[in-house]
């Protein structure tokens, strides 16, 4: 399995399918060379589907013959890539350290989800990031921040927030 420059991918979700059905017989990776094989498949026409981070999905037919060997190229597309980025301040315009940003891919895969955590001037700077996404955004004593932003392909797209401190009271109970 190879990208569109020829270069293997590494780490795809490969998966076995039979009969139209979205449940996988089998399931493995590809290797550093972008190798992947399935040992004992049942004779019968299987679809295999290829999955891998930043690279367009593809599914192939085979036909799965007792006692032989059955070999199904892939070549995956790269999906335009983007880089977010920006500042997490407070009301007041003072940077806030140690925040956390976290990807919340529009996916159903949620390892996808991608945290950073703000450097001393507030600033962070997410690289691959690729499709839709919402941004959560937290910091300690501060409210949650939760919106989606819309990546520029192939970009820098910044992404800038203001976090509300958190209010705090102390309730005192009478004797």
């Amino acid at each position: 399995m190879t990208n569109n420059q020829g270069r293997p991918v590494t780490g795809a979700t490969v998966m076995v399918h039979s009969g139209g059905s979205k449940v996988a017989l089998v399931t493995t990776s590809s290797d550093i060379t972008g190798r992947y094989v399935f040992n004992s498949l049942p004779r019968q026409a299987l679809e295999v589907s290829v999955s891998a981070v930043s690279y367009q999905s593809a599914e192939a037919i085979v036909n799965s013959f007792s006692g032989s060997s059955v070999r199904q190229d892939f070549v995956l597309a790269q999906l335009p890539t983007s880089t977010l980025a920006g500042t997490v301040s407070d009301q007041s315009g003072i940077p806030i350290a140690g925040a956390s940003v976290t990807i919340l891919h529009d996916s159903p895969i949620p390892a996808l989800s991608r945290p950073v955590t703000t450097d001393s001037v507030g600033q962070y700077r997410i690289v691959d990031v690729d499709g839709p996404n919402h941004v959560a955004v937290t910091a300690s004593g501060y409210l949650r921040v939760d919106r989606p932003v819309t990546l520029a392909a192939n970009a820098t797209t910044t992404a800038n927030f203001t976090l509300q401190r958190a209010t705090t009271f102390a309730v005192q109970a009478e004797s």
